[in-house]
């Protein structure tokens, strides 16, 4: 089975778990739900583009992506983390526009870094739109209000608004030559994350707004900055000799 169907069934399975039981799960255990969904999801995509030796090393990026992660959020949060020191270990805790940090950390030095990467980006946002499911089950990371007709209970649906891009972008980046999906998975992260950053509620208030949106326009710059220069390092075809 295809980690698209396999994601599909998982979305499909929250979906009806909130509609039918309207108590959410325990932050922890919701967060371990969704991360492990993701990471379960993302080596499935991973090992069907990349190589398997690498799936290790992906495997890893990821570890290191959920570190950064959660260490970013506890640096977006901070005057909470002074008042609650405990919130240092809260396995909810986390930012997603950290995570692709570990997968350019652990990147290959060498001739293999761009395969790599073309198989890691698409992977890495799927991956972190089964994550969003994590918030589904434990009601958390709500959108700011709002009294729009699409609002979910007053608050705009970012959660899902984040699910289903992610999963768009993830599906239409690793339909791509190997040379455009790295750049198309990061630029459309960046961008979708801008665009949804004015629906989002963030604990950290505007001071954490500003540091977020700093972060995701640098994450779209990044991908825009590589599809450039990839198209400048792509060989163009010869033009015939005039007559």
């Amino acid at each position: 089975m295809s980690s698209r169907r396999i994601a599909w069934g998982l979305v499909a399975a929250v979906a009806v778990f909130s509609g039918c039981c309207g108590a959410p799960l325990p932050p922890g255990i919701a967060a371990l739900l969704g991360w492990g969904a993701g990471l379960w999801v993302s080596l499935l995509a991973f090992s069907e583009s990349g190589s398997a030796p690498e799936a290790v090393r992906f495997c890893a990026a990821l570890a290191l992506g959920g570190l950064a992660a959660h260490l970013g959020w506890c640096a977006l949060s901070l005057p909470r983390v002074v008042a609650r020191p405990a919130l240092l270990w809260a396995p909810a805790g986390f930012s997603g526009v950290f995570v692709p940090l570990g997968v350019f950390a652990l990147a290959p030095r060498s001739e293999g870094r761009p395969s790599f990467l073309a198989a890691a980006l698409p992977a890495l946002l799927l991956g972190l739109a089964l994550a969003r499911l994590g918030c589904l089950l434990a009601g958390c990371c709500l959108g700011a209000p709002s009294s729009l007709p699409w609002a979910v209970a007053g608050r705009h649906p970012v959660r899902w608004l984040e699910l289903l891009g992610l999963w768009g972008l993830a599906r239409i980046s690793a339909s791509l030559p190997q040379e455009q999906r790295g750049p198309l998975a990061l630029a459309g992260f960046g961008l979708l994350r801008l665009l949804l950053l004015p629906l989002r509620e963030l604990a950290g208030g505007a001071p954490a707004r500003l540091w977020v949106g700093m972060l995701d326009a640098a994450w779209l710059g990044a991908g825009l900055t590589w599809m450039f220069r990839s198209q400048l390092a792509s060989p163009r075809p010869s033009r015939g000799a005039s007559s």
